[in-house]
């Protein structure tokens, strides 16, 4: 069974709890010739995380998943234990 996809939405509510919703934006790169989206989650304006997926969406939950993980421990841990529940 695939992971949920809702990294996205986690960090954006990481975000507007934490009032730092200003400090995140994404780049917006090109379609790939490969099939393979490369989205990059810049934080103030530089690289922070980046997710590779065959959609823009599916690449920016992954880098959102990564961000996760780094910005807050305990929620990526709860989510990744509670999938399924």
């Amino acid at each position: 069974m695939a992971e949920p996809q809702h990294w996205r939405l986690a960090l954006n509510n990481h975000l507007q709890a934490t009032q730092s919703t200003h400090l995140v934006s994404w780049t917006n790169p090109p379609s790939p010739r490969s099939g393979v989206w490369t989205i990059t989650l810049l934080w103030n304006g530089e690289p922070f995380r980046t997710g590779h997926g065959s959609s823009k969406g599916v690449a920016k939950e992954h880098a959102a998943k990564q961000a996760i993980q780094y910005l807050n421990p305990t929620l990526y841990a709860q989510m990744v234990t509670c999938y399924g529940c």
